[in-house]
């Protein structure tokens, strides 16, 4: 029975005994845990209701139909060429 420890009850306990102390423990800090996870789950719940969703302008959008772009020539074309070049 060298190799052997017993539990309160005499019956064998191998390696590490679980003592009600070290239960609680464990209880507790799964708790705790849970607690902290559904408090950071409430909070960015929280924020995701608070933040605008984007909405067009009061009179919505403007009906574009039939209107002409404008050339993308001269100063228009080096503005794009430049931005085209900075995002690749």
């Amino acid at each position: 029975m060298d190799h052997f420890r017993s539990d309160h009850h005499g019956g064998p306990c191998v390696g590490r005994c679980l003592t009600r102390r070290a239960a609680l423990r464990a209880g507790a800090g799964l708790a705790a845990t849970m607690v902290a996870v559904t408090e950071v789950a409430r909070a960015a719940a929280a924020n995701q209701d608070q933040t605008p969703a984007a909405s067009p302008a009061a009179g919505g959008l403007p009906d574009l139909r039939g209107v002409t772009p404008l050339p993308l020539t001269g100063g228009r074309l080096a503005e794009f060429e430049a931005y085209a070049a900075a995002k690749l």
